[in-house]
């Protein structure tokens, strides 16, 4: 479903759970390594790659995001690659990923979703 059209919010994901949520959209956050035609590849907050596909590439979408660390949301196309609909740009590197891993793991865990369904 799609969040812009009423759907659910674009839950944030690691790339280690992207294989769960193919076909489903989501919200990946890492820093830019690369940008090469229509493909942007970061390393994610549990530090590995993932392939960011980005249809109408506009230039100011490269001097925005290098380099950077971005929060990027669209639809996961596979275990490692997702579909851009939209990104920020938090800027420079100084963003923690090892603590937004953290979160990621902690939000995801078993007891934090028992604790919000009692």
């Amino acid at each position: 479903m799609n969040p812009e059209k009423g759907g659910a919010l674009y839950p944030r994901i690691s790339r280690e759970m992207m294989r769960n949520f193919v076909n489903q959209y989501a919200t990946v956050v890492g820093r830019v390594q690369n940008i090469s035609g229509t493909k942007m590849t970061i390393l994610t907050a549990d530090n590995d790659k993932a392939t960011v596909t980005v249809e109408n590439f506009r230039q100011d979408i490269e001097d925005d995001t290098q380099p950077a660390t971005v929060e990027v949301r669209g639809l996961v196309s596979g275990p490692s690659t997702i579909k851009m609909e939209d990104y920020n740009s938090f800027g420079d590197s100084s963003f923690d990923l090892d603590s937004y891993n953290q979160m990621l793991n902690y939000y995801h865990s078993q007891k934090y979703n028992a604790m919000t369904t009692n």
